[in-house]
């Protein structure tokens, strides 16, 4: 039987809300502006879901928000990198950085450095999915961890449960994110 992609059984972290955990990290350190890099322009998926959150995290927060402070970093260091870059040449101020994953904030800390800036002594700076190379970071990052055993075993189960009828084709199932607090954070 086919089914569409709308209908399909998924298993996801809890991706906004693991942005939201990073915001109020943030904002309990006492920042107001933070700058976001997100995976890609138009991405769905984790991508868009992140994003999202730290646009409704941000406002729910009272957050200060620039258009200026977002950029792509199509998941990669050399795209985070890059992406930092483009935010520092806008010259807009801020004083935390949230990525939307671990390599695009290693490449946002490289150019950070490069520009002369230190992590987190002059900006913070947090990360997204706790990779293991997160914690060998100098500083170390600061992360959320999308936690990969709990997502396997959810998508087993849930298979397990569609395979004997007794699931929705629609279910969705979010895994719950926490922060990992490291250095990168300035904690």
């Amino acid at each position: 039987f086919a089914e569409s992609a709308e209908s399909r059984p998924a298993i996801s972290a809890d991706n906004e809300n693991g942005i939201f955990q990073a915001l109020v990290h943030l904002k309990r350190h006492g920042h107001r502006r933070v700058a976001f890099i997100s995976g890609g322009l138009g991405w769905q998926g984790d991508s868009r879901e992140r994003l999202q959150g730290f646009l409704d995290g941000c406002e729910e927060l009272g957050l200060e928000t620039d258009q200026r402070l977002m950029a792509c970093g199509r998941c990669s260091i050399p795209g985070g990198y890059q992406a930092m870059r483009q935010i520092l040449a806008t010259g807009v101020p801020f004083t935390a950085v949230v990525a939307a994953n671990d390599e695009s904030a290693v490449g946002a800390i490289q150019a950070m450095r490069a520009a002369g800036l230190r992590v987190p002594q002059d900006v913070a700076v947090i990360g997204f999915d706790n990779r293991f190379e997160a914690r060998n970071e100098t500083p170390s990052l600061t992360t959320i961890n999308q936690p990969g055993h709990d997502i396997g075993y959810q998508a087993l189960n849930l298979m397990l449960r569609r395979l004997k009828g007794e699931s929705d084709p629609s279910t969705m199932v979010r895994v719950p994110t926490r922060l990992v607090v490291r250095e990168s954070c300035g904690c």
